[in-house]
């Protein structure tokens, strides 16, 4: 990190940015879920019956009502869940944020690469991409 680098980071501090920036990225974990209600009707099922699906879709509870992140449903796909959903959600910390979850699914990484190109683990998934891959990779991530 150069001087000029460091000094532009304090002032950044000083500002509020990174605090501003944190709440931002938490907020966007949130907004990008779903009621029950809302996947329940996807699916042609009543809320209640929406625990057919324990175990297989990734949900957490925002003032005592579970949420469905978006990112596990695929439009225009029959089976629209994420392949492999439920192997990849028993990898998640019980600790991690749903942002952190959302910034994880969406970010292309190193070692899921597909003809050179690297891809999001979601992209991975759709593409038939081993979901034991995208678990070793939060493994490690989960271990630094």
């Amino acid at each position: 990190m150069t001087r000029q680098e460091w000094d532009d980071a304090q002032a950044q501090v000083a500002r509020g940015d990174l605090d501003r920036l944190e709440r931002q990225t938490e907020r966007g974990g949130i907004e990008n879920a779903t009621t029950a209600r809302d996947v329940a009707s996807r699916f042609g099922l009543t809320p209640r019956s929406i625990a057919v699906f324990p175990g297989e879709l990734f949900a957490f509870v925002i003032d005592g009502e579970l949420r469905y992140p978006t990112w596990q449903f695929i439009n225009g796909r029959e089976d629209s869940v994420l392949p492999h959903l439920a192997q990849l959600v028993e990898a998640f910390s019980d600790d991690m944020h749903p942002s952190t979850i959302l910034g994880f699914m969406q970010t292309p990484q190193e070692d899921a690469r597909l003809n050179g190109v690297q891809l999001t683990p979601v992209e991975w998934l759709v593409r038939g991409g081993d979901v034991q891959r995208l678990v070793d990779i939060l493994g490690s991530f989960l271990m630094s």
